[in-house]
C-alpha cells in the first residue's frame, strides 16, 4: 500500500482499482484513509477494491463476483464514462498474441480464441501501452521464469471519439507479481497552425481554372527559380482565400444543408406547391455537391485507397480514422540516453535532434576495394545511357506516375498534427526513392560475395548437412540473412570481421539486439558462451520464424503456427466488426484474411487443425455476434467458399 500511496501522489491519481488485494473487506476503510482517498467500495467476494477522490463522481451500476461497473465523471471533463473493472481469474488469464509471452513452453493460440471473441463481440479495442512489455511474472528461477501481458485496458469506439488521448503505462512491479497500470486521459484542445494543402475537389469547380490562369499570368521580376517560387506562394494564398470565401467550412456546410433539406421536406409536406418543390430540389443539389466535396476531402485526408464510392462518412469509416489517429498519436518517446520525454514541443525537439544526427552527412568515403568482389556487368553504352540527361517526356512520365495525393513536406517534425522544429537533410534518400532498392541490392550482393569468399580461407570451417554433401554458407532474402558455420573461434572471428567490413563499406549497421544464433541442444555451455562473447548475439532455440514461416527440428506441432493465428485474429479485432455490413465483411474476408496465409501455404503445409481454426475465426467474423453470442451460421464455410459459378 505504501507503493500505491507513492504512485498516487506522483501521478495525481483520482481513481484506484486494486484487484485481488489479499486482505479482508473490513480493512477497506483503513486503506482508504491510508491512501488519502475520499470514497471506497468493493465487490461481493472482495477481489476488487475501488477508491476515488472528491474530484470524481462515481455511481456504481453493477457489482458482481467478477466485476464492478461504474458511471464516472471527473470535475475537469464534461463527459461521463462507463468503466468496468474486471477480475476474472480463469477466463481472462490469457494473452492475445504469442509475442505477449516470454519463457516457458510455446503458447497455443487456441486458449485465447474465446477471450478474443468476447473482445470482438463487445466492440472493444486494446489501448496498447508504454513501458515494459509484460505485466505479470511467475517469479520463479531463471530457467523456469515466465512473463506475460495479462493486464490491459480496452475501450470502445465512443470512448475514443470522446477522449482520443487515452493511454496506458506499465509501471514497474515492486512487491507484486503484477505491475500497476496507469491510465491517463488527456483532454487536450489546441489550434495548430494550418498549412496550405491542395484539395482535389477544387479543379471540379467552374471558376477554378480561370482563377489559376489569372493568378499565374501576373508578372514577377527575378531569376527563373525565384519567379517560380513566388508564383507558387502567391497561388497558394489565392486558392486559400478563394476556398474560404467560396465554400467556408465544408463540414459545417454539410450539416447546415442537411437541416435545410429536412426543413424543406416538411414545408413541401405541409404545402405542396411548385415553389416548395423547386426549393427542395435546389437545396438537395447543393447538399449533394457539398457531400461530394466532403467525401473527396476525407478520401484525400485519410489516404485510404481501398475505399469505394459510398463507403465514406459511414460509421465504420470514421471509426477507422479514429483508430488510426490513436495509433499515430505520440504520447512520449525515449531518448538515446534512456530518459522519457513528454509534451509535443519537447518530443519534437528530441526527434529533430535525433534525425539531424542521422541525416547529417559525414566526410567518410566508401572502401572501394571491397567492391572489387563484384565483377563489372554494365557496358559502356549502358553507362552512357544511365548518365544521360533525362528528356522532358521522361520527366513528365515520372511526375505523372507519382501519387497525386502525396507531396514531400519540409524537413521538420509533424508531431500529433502540429509542425515543430526544422532539420536540414544532407544525406540519405527519401522514402520510396527508386534508387534506394538498387543501392540496397548492390550492398546485399557485396555481403553475399564477401561471405562466399570465406570458403577459400584456410581457417574457416563451414556447415555441412552431411559429410559428402555441399557446404552451405548463407541464405539471404531482402534484409534477412541466415549464416551457417561451425562454432570454432577462428570461424566466428572471420564471420564477424566480414560483417564489420560490410558495415564500413555500406554504412549500414547490424542490429545485434535482433540477431540470434542457434546450436544443437546438446552443445557444451562453453561453446554457447564463446559464441555469445565473439558475436554479441543472443541464443534462440527451435522453432524460429524466418520470412513468416516456422523453422523447427523434429515433428510438426500446432503451436508452431500460433503466430499465423494471432495475425488473423489481430487483423479482425481491429476492424470494428460490429459496425460492418455483410458486404464489407465479404470484401475483407476475400481480399485480406484469405490472402494472409498464402505465402506460408506455398512454403510449408500447416496442420489441418490450424486451417480449421482460421476457418472458424473467419466464419465467426463473417456471421457476427448479437448480445455477446455468436449468430447462427446459416451455411457451412465449405459452401461459402465455392466460386460464384459453383455456389450451392
Amino acid at each position: 500500500m505504501e507503493r500505491i500511496k507513492l504512485l498516487k501522489n506522483i501521478h495525481h491519481i483520482s481513481i484506484i482499482a486494486i484487484l485481488e488485494p489479499f486482505s479482508d473487506n473490513t480493512q477497506l476503510q483503513y486503506f482508504r484513509n491510508l491512501l488519502n482517498m475520499d470514497y471506497a467500495t468493493h465487490n461481493p467476494n472482495g477481489k476488487i477494491w475501488i477508491f476515488w477522490t472528491k474530484d470524481v463522481s462515481c455511481t456504481i451500476l453493477e457489482n458482481e463476483e467478477q466485476l464492478i461497473t461504474c458511471d464516472i465523471n471527473h470535475v475537469m471533463s464534461p463527459n461521463q464514462f462507463i468503466t468496468t473493472f474486471v477480475y476474472a481469474k480463469c477466463d481472462f488469464n490469457v494473452i492475445t498474441d504469442p509475442e505477449e509471452k516470454l519463457g516457458g513452453v510455446m503458447y497455443n493460440m487456441r486458449k485465447s480464441l474465446e477471450f478474443i471473441s468476447i473482445i470482438e463481440a463487445s466492440g472493444l479495442q486494446d489501448l496498447g501501452f508504454t513501458g515494459q512489455k509484460y505485466t505479470w511474472c511467475n517469479q520463479r528461477g531463471i530457467m523456469s521464469r515466465v512473463w506475460k501481458r495479462l493486464d490491459r485496458g480496452m475501450v470502445n469506439d465512443k470512448w475514443l471519439e470522446t477522449m482520443p488521448l487515452t493511454s496506458i503505462t506499465h509501471l514497474p512491479s515492486v512487491g507484486s507479481d503484477h505491475c500497476p497500470l496507469l491510465m491517463e486521459m488527456i483532454d487536450q484542445h489546441h489550434n495548430p497552425i494550418k498549412y496550405f494543402k491542395f484539395l482535389n475537389c477544387w479543379p471540379e469547380q467552374p471558376s477554378f481554372m480561370d482563377l489559376v490562369e489569372n493568378c499565374w499570368s501576373r508578372s514577377i521580376e527575378g531569376n527563373p527559380m525565384w519567379i517560380f517560387h513566388m508564383k507558387m506562394k502567391r497561388l497558394a494564398n489565392t486558392l486559400s482565400n478563394w476556398s474560404r470565401n467560396q465554400f467556408g467550412d465544408i463540414y459545417a456546410k454539410v450539416k447546415e444543408y442537411e437541416e435545410a433539406v429536412r426543413q424543406a421536406e416538411e414545408d413541401l409536406i405541409n404545402m405542396q406547391s411548385n415553389e416548395n418543390r423547386s426549393k427542395l430540389h435546389a437545396i438537395n443539389a447543393e447538399y449533394i455537391r457539398y457531400m461530394k466535396m466532403e467525401n473527396t476531402i476525407l478520401r484525400q485526408k485519410t489516404q485510404l485507397q481501398w475505399f469505394k464510392e459510398g463507403d465514406m462518412n459511414s460509421s465504420y469509416f470514421h471509426a477507422l480514422i479514429r483508430g488510426r489517429r490513436r495509433k499515430l498519436y505520440i504520447h512520449r518517446i525515449q531518448t538515446e540516453e534512456g530518459s522519457w520525454v513528454q509534451g509535443d514541443a519537447e518530443i519534437a525537439e528530441a526527434a529533430c535532434e535525433h534525425f539531424q544526427q542521422i541525416f547529417t552527412g559525414e566526410e567518410n568515403y566508401i572502401q572501394q576495394h571491397n567492391l572489387q568482389c563484384i565483377t563489372p556487368m554494365v557496358t559502356d553504352q549502358q553507362n552512357e545511357t544511365l548518365q544521360a540527361t533525362p528528356s522532358m517526356e521522361e520527366l513528365k512520365t515520372v511526375v505523372f506516375a507519382m501519387n497525386p495525393n502525396s507531396a514531400a513536406g519540409p524537413d521538420g517534425m509533424n508531431v500529433n498534427g502540429s509542425r515543430h522544429g526544422f532539420f536540414h537533410s544532407t544525406r540519405g534518400l527519401k522514402q520510396a526513392d527508386p534508387l534506394s532498392p538498387a543501392l540496397f541490392i548492390l550492398g546485399a550482393e557485396v555481403l553475399s560475395r564477401l561471405m562466399n569468399k570465406l570458403h577459400h580461407h584456410p581457417q574457416f570451417h563451414g556447415f555441412y548437412m552431411s559429410q559428402k554433401g555441399p557446404q552451405i554458407n548463407h541464405l539471404s532474402f531482402a534484409d534477412d540473412i541466415i549464416i551457417f558455420a561451425s562454432g570454432r573461434k577462428q570461424t566466428l572471428t572471420l564471420i564477424m570481421e566480414t560483417l564489420d567490413t560490410y558495415e564500413k563499406t555500406s554504412g549500414q549497421l547490424i542490429n545485434k539486439h535482433k540477431s540470434h544464433f542457434m546450436i544443437p541442444s546438446n552443445a557444451f555451455q562453453s561453446t554457447v558462451q564463446r559464441i555469445k562473447d565473439i558475436t554479441g548475439f543472443t541464443q534462440k532455440s527451435s522453432p524460429i520464424t524466418y520470412l513468416g514461416c516456422p523453422i523447427y527440428i523434429g515433428r510438426q506441432r500446432i503451436i508452431y503456427y500460433s503466430e499465423l493465428i494471432a495475425k488473423v485474429v489481430n487483423k479482425i479485432t481491429g476492424w470494428q466488426a460490429k459496425i460492418l455490413s455483410y458486404r464489407g465483411r465479404v470484401t475483407l474476408v476475400k481480399h485480406v484474411i484469405q490472402a494472409m496465409p498464402i505465402h506460408l501455404l506455398a512454403a510449408s503445409t500447416p496442420p489441418s487443425t490450424t486451417i480449421k481454426q482460421i476457418q472458424s475465426i473467419t466464419a465467426n467474423f463473417f456471421w457476427g455476434w448479437k448480445n455477446d453470442k455468436r449468430k447462427y451460421h446459416w451455411s457451412s464455410w465449405k459452401n461459402l467458399s465455392f466460386p460464384y459459378d459453383e455456389g450451392a
